[in-house]
């Protein structure tokens, strides 16, 4: 696909994950997810905030966690 294919994937990802986060029962991996997103655009501060909350309401998803965000979150 092409790299606007690709930015509107991210987009629309993005946008799905903060539906999740912000519903009345908010799911836990929309957070690690969207920690995923901002790790990856660079948004530490963020990334670390959102990550945190999604372990904090399912400590299990902590295995799953690429080891760089493990450091990080600490």
């Amino acid at each position: 696909g092409t790299l606007f294919d690709k930015i509107n994937k991210y987009t629309k990802a993005k946008k799905d994950f903060l539906k999740s986060i912000e519903s009345e029962n908010p799911d836990p991996r929309g957070f690690i997810a969207l920690g995923i997103y901002k790790y990856e655009n660079h948004e530490n501060d963020k990334a670390i905030e959102l990550l945190r909350k999604g372990i904090q309401l399912n400590p299990d998803l902590y295995e799953y966690l690429p080891q760089p965000m493990k450091d990080i979150i600490k």
